[in-house]
């Protein structure tokens, strides 16, 4: 869009010449004894947007911010109040009509409708635009205004501040435009790259084992509905055949092992333990029950095995291929590689020293699932290494209410890591798997030019 220049602290814009002519008698000559000004300008619907620009909408008001405003009025100003109830008067009529044509804003759709929006543009040269996509009276809307204003007063104080983060991540165009949507009673940045690759995925995996391995996709930066979607395909041979396979994703393949038999094993459980503990009964159960007993022994066991499996499998594609661990001991200096890292380290200092440090999460160790992790591992190398002095013991623990709890721990961990790697080392999405609240992926963007050539490639042409 190309960002109009104007001298006061508020601009309204508009392709409607009768909505010009009404914001200056109903507002503009209302509050000049507020030393508030506002000036009204008519601007077409094309200047206001891109036709290829993420969320294309166009609204009945358009707001520009300028700094003067918050500069000179916003904390020194109280007759601010008044400015804000002339508004309202702009709205009211607006508001009940908006309500019949009413629809929220739908990431797939490309026109959504919303009533207002307001712009700024930063010192950073990015433009805010917050999108007004709610149902409310005009007291509601004049109260999220207010919010979005204090909102860019709060992006212009010194320092670092997590809405900074958010901003810097949100992905731009070459508009350099940054969506806020209100949710959830507060305003929140919206990341396009994030909510296209959520819709095509929903898409995707519409037909889709949850098992397989996201795909490659390709996409145009500045034209998301440009896209090429790969699949990561493998051609398994094996006894003179051939067998082209979607690549599995190793961490939900050995989760779900882990999750049926953890839920096979919940059904004896509660059948024939938990009801123990209100009868004191059943200290010597009859062969056949015992029977049921070894049956649930071998599903926990494989339960256990393969939740343990499954993390130790993500923490190893969470590792870049290049990457070198440094350590020192009595001057002595050892670099490790990632085979060397996957081949010396355990599992536990993968997690407190080496994943960590790559998607820089705080001190693991002090996390509610660290104990739990901890017994996971342990009751796993048991099983793994047996040793008969404690099979007695193990077995024990095979029976104990908490058992189930240490086991889905491994799925709260994958989780954990999942906000760390959408946080800070998004292209590791592509590996994590499905199924764990992290299903978005990161496209590969490129330009026009070379989106058409590799669509060219693709074609054989």
């Amino acid at each position: 869009m190309s960002y109009p220049e104007f001298d006061s602290d508020f601009l309204f814009a508009s392709g409607n010449s009768t909505f010009d002519l009404f914001i200056k008698k109903l507002l503009v000559e209302k509050i000049e004894e507020t030393g508030i000004t506002v000036e009204s300008k008519k601007i077409l619907n094309e200047h206001l947007v891109y036709e290829t620009e993420w969320i294309t909408n166009s609204s009945t008001v358009n707001i520009f911010l300028n700094d003067s405003f918050l500069n000179n009025h916003l904390e020194k100003n109280d007759k601010i109040p008044i400015f804000y109830e002339n508004l309202k008067e702009i709205l009211k009529p607006l508001v009940s009509i908006s309500q019949t044509l009413y629809t929220k804003i739908d990431i797939p759709k490309s026109r959504p409708f919303a009533l207002l929006t307001l712009y700024y543009k930063t010192k950073d040269d990015f433009i805010f635009k917050f999108l007004f996509d709610f149902v409310g009276d005009e007291n509601t809307y004049i109260a999220i205004l207010d919010k979005a204003i204090n909102i860019i007063k709060n992006y212009n104080l010194e320092g670092e501040s997590d809405l900074k983060t958010e901003v810097k991540n949100s992905f731009t165009q070459t508009n350099e435009i940054k969506y806020f949507i209100y949710i959830d009673n507060g305003w929140a940045v919206l990341n396009p790259i994030v909510e296209e690759t959520k819709k095509i995925t929903q898409k995707y995996k519409k037909n889709k084992d949850f098992r397989t391995s996201k795909p490659r996709v390709l996409m145009q930066r500045d034209n998301f509905s440009k896209h090429i979607i790969l699949d990561k395909n493998w051609v398994l041979e094996f006894d003179g055949l051939n067998t082209m396979l979607i690549k599995p994703n190793d961490v939900i393949l050995y989760s779900n092992i882990s999750s049926k038999n953890f839920h096979q094993a919940s059904s004896f459980y509660e059948k024939y333990i938990l009801p123990r503990h209100s009868e004191y009964g059943g200290s010597f159960p009859s062969l056949e029950i015992q029977k049921l007993y070894y049956d649930y022994f071998e599903l926990i066991i494989e339960s256990i095995i393969f939740a343990y499996t499954s993390i130790e499998s993500f923490a190893n594609i969470c590792i870049p291929t290049n990457y070198s661990y440094f350590t020192e001991s009595n001057g002595v200096k050892t670099i490790y590689s990632k085979e060397a890292i996957e081949r010396k380290f355990t599992l536990k200092d993968k997690l407190k020293k080496i994943i960590s440090e790559i998607l820089q999460t705080p001190d693991v160790s002090k996390e509610k699932w660290w104990s739990n992790f901890i017994k996971l591992e342990e009751i796993r190398n048991e099983i793994i290494h047996t040793k008969q002095s404690i099979s007695e013991s193990r077995y024990s623990q095979f029976l104990s209410k908490n058992i189930f709890d240490i086991i889905e721990t491994h799925k709260e961990i994958i989780n954990y890591y999942g906000y760390y790697i959408a946080k800070n080392k998004q292209d590791l999405l592509n590996e994590f798997p499905y199924e764990f609240g992290y299903d978005e992926f990161h496209p590969n963007l490129t330009n026009k030019e070379s989106f058409e050539k590799s669509i060219q490639v693709l074609r054989g042409r």
